[in-house]
Formats: structure tokens, C-alpha cells, sequence
């Protein structure tokens, strides 16, 4: 049995909530260590734009997971990171340190509090399939069809969002059931991890006075040039260059946009991220803990 002081502490909550600042206090007052449990600060090249810990934050407090996955060879899901996230809860409490995962994912957080079992791995085939008519009929085409299958899936999808729309239509295609039943079908088992769970919640005015500020933040501090240098190396339809604040970066690099219309968009879809975010963790009952 783990040793309370090393039970795992999990901080979700929308983007901008303040999620990372609470847990560096909590590491530094708790022995802790952080794990990242945010499906974009998995990938390197893309600090800037996901807004990932600092190198002065990973001085001073020690991180796992950050930038690990390269996005030009992987793309990484819920298994992925229920698989990463035990391996790195049992690294950090061999050390006889506190796990603190933190992040925004709320999927991923759900598998890893009551495991993978109705969430079927990747089929390379279907992928395939999917992929092909993506390309040929476009991923506005791919999002009526989830809708179509499942609305309550694709409420929390945006509609250009061509990973989690082609995953989506994937789970459907494997398992004959929409995405929407599986997730309810967790909420019948049992957790399989014992961790204290906090939902940061702010208010939504002081939320969205954070995500105005982040935003500035970003371009102010090399998100053009990090997309950029993400764009250099990757495919011109890649999944990555669609990233909020990424995908406008880019289009005011190449003049299609001002900066500050790509700026006041970057804010519209952080607001909006931060509002499918918010419905979706309102709706779990194993976030025991909420704090403003």
C-alpha cells in the first residue's frame, strides 16, 4: 500500500486556470515532483505555444514528461499516457517524492483514474482509411459525420481539430459504439488510482483576464518563431500547425493576418478550449477537491 505522504496529487482544470503555479507550490512544500498530464506539453518544439514549464520551472522543481515526443514521427493518446503516467507515478515514489501530474487533458485523466479497458489501441488499417478520405473530402466533411454518429462527442471537438475528429470516427469505426458511451461506461468501474484529485476552477472573469495575459505573453516571448521552426519541419497539413496560436502565428508570418487579429484570435480560441474544458470537468465526481 503506498504511504499517504506518497499518494499521487492530480491538478486539472481549463488552460490559463493556474494549474502549473499551484503545483510548483505544492511540489516545493510536499517533496513533490511533476508529471505532465497535458496532451500537447508532451511534444518538443512546442513549449512556447502550449504554454509548458519554464527551464527555470524544471530547475527548479523536477518535471517529467515535457517535450519528449517528437510531433514529426508520433502522435501520442490516452494509452500513451496512462502507460507514461504509471511508470512515472512509481519512479518518483521510489525516490520517496510525491507524484503531482498536472494538465488540462480531461480524457487522459479519466483513463488513468479508471483505466483503458474500453478504450480500444490505434488500428494502423482504419487509421489508414480515415486518413485518406480526410485528405479527399476535408475535415470539415469528417466533423459532420461525427456529428452525425455522435453529437456529444463532437460538442467537444473544434470542428478543424483533424486528430481528434479521425480518433473519434477510429473508437466508432473499432467498437461499433460512439465515443460519447464508452466515456459514460467508465463512470460503472471502479478507480484504478488512489490519488487525491483537485479541480482548479477560477472565476470565469479571472480566467479570461489569464488567458488574455498568456496569449500576449506568447507572442511577446517567440511563439512566431517557434511556429516557425515547427512549420520547417513538418508537413504543411500537419496536425501541429493548426494548434491554437500556432495555426495564427503562421498566418501572421505570412501576411494573411495582422498581429493583432492573430493575437485577438488566439485569445477567442483559448476562451473557447478553456469552455469545452469547463464542461467537461464539471462533469466528473472524482475531482474531490476544488479550489479557485
Amino acid at each position: 500500500m503506498v504511504r499517504p505522504h506518497l499518494m499521487p496529487l492530480v491538478i486539472a482544470g481549463p488552460t490559463a486556470s493556474g494549474k502549473s503555479a499551484l503545483a510548483m507550490k505544492l511540489a516545493e512544500a510536499h517533496n513533490g515532483e511533476i508529471i505532465c498530464a497535458d496532451s500537447r506539453q508532451f511534444y518538443a518544439g512546442m513549449s512556447i505555444g502550449t504554454a509548458a514549464p519554464t527551464t527555470e520551472d524544471m530547475r527548479q522543481v523536477p518535471h517529467h514528461g515535457y517535450g519528449i515526443v517528437d510531433p514529426t514521427n508520433k502522435k501520442i493518446d490516452a494509452g500513451f499516457f496512462v502507460s507514461f503516467a504509471r511508470q512515472a507515478i512509481g519512479e518518483v515514489q521510489k525516490k520517496n517524492k510525491r507524484p503531482i501530474l498536472v494538465g488540462g487533458t480531461g480524457f487522459y485523466l479519466r483513463a488513468l483514474h479508471y483505466g483503458m479497458h474500453d478504450v480500444p489501441p490505434s488500428d494502423p488499417k482504419i487509421v489508414e482509411a480515415i486518413t485518406k478520405r480526410c485528405d479527399e473530402v476535408g475535415p470539415e466533411a469528417l466533423f459532420l459525420e461525427l456529428k452525425n454518429i455522435d453529437e456529444k462527442t463532437a460538442k467537444l471537438i473544434v470542428p478543424n481539430d483533424h486528430y481528434r475528429i479521425m480518433r473519434a470516427l477510429e473508437i466508432y469505426y473499432i467498437t461499433k459504439q460512439k465515443p460519447s458511451d464508452l466515456r459514460v461506461s467508465f463512470l460503472n468501474k471502479e478507480p484504478e488510482l488512489g490519488a487525491h484529485w483537485v479541480y482548479k476552477k477560477p472565476s470565469k472573469e479571472a480566467l479570461l483576464k489569464n488567458i488574455t495575459a498568456r496569449v500576449h505573453h506568447m507572442f511577446v516571448h517567440g511563439l512566431i518563431e517557434e511556429a516557425l521552426a515547427l512549420k520547417n519541419r513538418l508537413p504543411a497539413d500537419h496536425w501541429a500547425l493548426f494548434v491554437m496560436g500556432f495555426e495564427e502565428a503562421l498566418s501572421y508570418a505570412s501576411h494573411q493576418m495582422t498581429l493583432d487579429a492573430a493575437i485577438e484570435r488566439t485569445i477567442i480560441r483559448h476562451r473557447q478550449y478553456a469552455k469545452r474544458q469547463f464542461t467537461w470537468f464539471n462533469k466528473e465526481d472524482f475531482y474531490r477537491f476544488v479550489v479557485a
